[in-house]
Parts: structure tokens; sequence; C-alpha cells
């Protein structure tokens, strides 16, 4: 008998670390490009559905001090990682723009970006389960380095203590996801692996309707409907990604 797929939205997992003590990240940052805050709100976001991994899962969403997101490209995880960091207000690493990933690259970036007694009570923050960092991008990161270098790397974000009260994010594609789940079983660490899911219809007519923005939309309303809902019932289960939708 076929297991059910547990899912989960997306606010279901901004409620599980905003909690009441949580800090928002307020500390001044010398550059804002590999380490940065997302300042704005994107009106045209849609919130995805996520499932969980449970091969690739030590804990459930409650006691997981590391949350791993996977998808394939172009499936909306940097819109994502800019909603989850606009939502939280927390700091994103971006693994695609860092120049290094290794041991104490992570740790040396927050230096690097912070001033020196703001990256320690940060990070103090995040021991005390009051704050949370989100790291974007781990497959472009894996690409930057070897195999015991993206390790290290994984072990460099394990030096900040996260906890189960506000867990650490980390996402990217498939293989760098896994690797890095593996690691962390290994390892005995309390962690959880989502997925994104594929867009439903019902997300796929919001994230047009968001998108298109022709004031003939407006003036032919139920014209607009009929053409959307035609074409997306011709192509049911072809899209699986924002890519496709857009296309």
């Amino acid at each position: 008998m076929e297991k059910q797929k547990i899912t989960l939205g997306l606010e279901t997992l901004i409620t599980r670390i905003k909690h009441d003590v949580y800090k928002p990240f307020k500390f001044s940052l010398r550059e804002q490009l590999d380490f940065r805050i997302q300042e704005q709100d994107n009106p045209k976001f849609v919130q995805p559905i996520f499932s969980v991994v449970e091969d690739f899962s030590s804990a459930d969403l409650k006691s997981a001090t590391i949350i791993l997101i996977e998808a394939v490209g172009a499936s909306g995880k940097s819109e994502l990682t800019r909603n989850i960091s606009y939502r939280l207000h927390c700091p994103i690493v971006d693994l695609a723009e860092t120049e290094v990933v290794a041991g104490n690259s992570l740790t040396g970036l927050l230096n690097k970006r912070m001033h020196r007694h703001n990256a320690s009570d940060f990070q103090d923050d995040i021991i005390d389960g009051k704050s949370t960092l989100i790291i974007d991008a781990l497959d472009e990161g894996y690409l930057k380095t070897n195999n015991q270098g993206y390790l290290n790397f994984i072990e460099d974000v394990l030096s900040l203590e996260p906890t189960a009260q506000c867990p650490v994010i980390m996402l990217g594609r498939y293989n760098a996801v896994e690797l890095a789940a593996t690691y962390l079983y290994d390892k005995n660490v309390k962690f959880i692996t989502l997925q994104i899911e594929p867009f439903t219809l019902q997300l796929a007519k919001e994230f047009i309707d968001k998108h298109v923005n022709a004031s003939a939309k407006i003036k032919y309303e139920q014209s607009y409907k009929d053409a959307r809902d035609h074409i997306l019932n011709s192509i049911n289960g072809f899209f699986k990604d924002q890519a496709s939708i857009k296309s």
C-alpha cells in the first residue's frame, strides 16, 4: 500500500519559525550581495505547496533544527527565498554569489558583511533560538568546490548551532540537498526535507492572473478566463514549474 504524501503550505512554515520571541534581523550590512535582506514584497508571488521527503528526513517539522527545501530548476526557489526573507526579515546567504564555499566560509562571510560585534550578536541569537537565516543555491555552491569542501560548508552551518525553536532553512536542487541530508543524517542532526510540488491547476491560474497585465484582461474578463482555462485544461499535467507556465 502506497504511503500517503504529507503536504503543507508556506504559512505553516512561516508560523513554525516566527514565534513569540523571534527577533527580526536589524543589523546593518557593509554590502548586500551574497548576504542580504529582502526589503520589498513581490505581489506576483504565488505560494507553493510542499511535500515531506521522508526518505531524506530524520525528524518532523516541529523538531527539525534544519529545514531543507529541494526542487528542480525554474521552480520558484529564488522567489520563495525572497518571500521568506521578507516575511521573516531574516538574511539570505546566496551561494550563487559567494566567492568561496568551504569550511568557515559561512561564518567568515558573516564577519565580512557585518560589523564584528553584530556578527557575534546575530550568531548568539541563532544559538538562543531567536533568529535564523536562509541559505540559497546549495547546488551552485557545490559547483564552486568539491565534495569535501561542500560537506565542510555544511559543517560550518552546524557550527551556528541552530535550534528546533528557530531552524535554519537551506534550498537547492535535488542532488545538493540530498547530499546535505545524507551528511546531516550521519551527524545525527534533526532535519526535515521538503519538496516544492508542481503547480496545481488552481495555482497555475493564480500565477497567470498575477503575471498578465493586459488591460483587456479586465475589459474582457470572462473571455480572458475562458481562454485561460481552456489552455490550462488542454495541457493539464504538462506544466511542472513556473518556467513552463510562463511559456
